[in-house]
């Protein structure tokens, strides 16, 4: 077989492999709606520490400063809030950890040293560049 005719099949290959047009802006669209799907649950968790938090002041106070509820319900109760208190904070820094920041959403930026590293000065041949098909970045 000719390397042109080989050239030729892998193209036509490499052709029946693209999306279709339209897929990338859906693509993106989806995954930017469960992004604003996960960071509105993200807000949410906040709210619900401080909701929490705000709510141990209080039985605090009333047990402390109001003396309206007794010891064993304040210790249950104050276990209770510091319980869903911790368990929503493991949940929200589950979402912190898988960086829920906007501005970096997109496409990876490749290390530096592939730039510093430059192109390969290679030899014209008939088949793909040593480097592979991606386009060699300005170095």
């Amino acid at each position: 077989m000719r390397t042109t005719a080989l050239h030729e099949q892998f193209a036509d290959l490499l052709r029946s492999l693209s999306p279709e047009a339209g897929l990338g802006e859906l693509f993106r669209e989806i995954v930017r709606d469960v992004w604003k799907r996960r960071h509105g649950e993200a807000q949410e968790l906040r709210a619900r520490v401080a909701e929490l938090e705000a709510s141990e002041r209080e039985l605090t106070e009333a047990y402390a400063v109001k003396g309206a509820i007794d010891e064993s319900a304040y210790t249950a109760l104050l276990a209770d809030y510091r319980t869903a208190a911790s368990e929503a904070r493991v949940e929200l820094d589950r979402f912190s950890k898988d960086d829920l920041d906007e501005e970096a959403f997109g496409t990876a930026v490749t290390a530096p040293i592939f730039g510093w590293l430059g192109s390969p000065q290679v030899a014209e041949v008939e088949m793909v560049t040593p480097w592979g098909f991606e386009p060699q970045s300005p170095g």
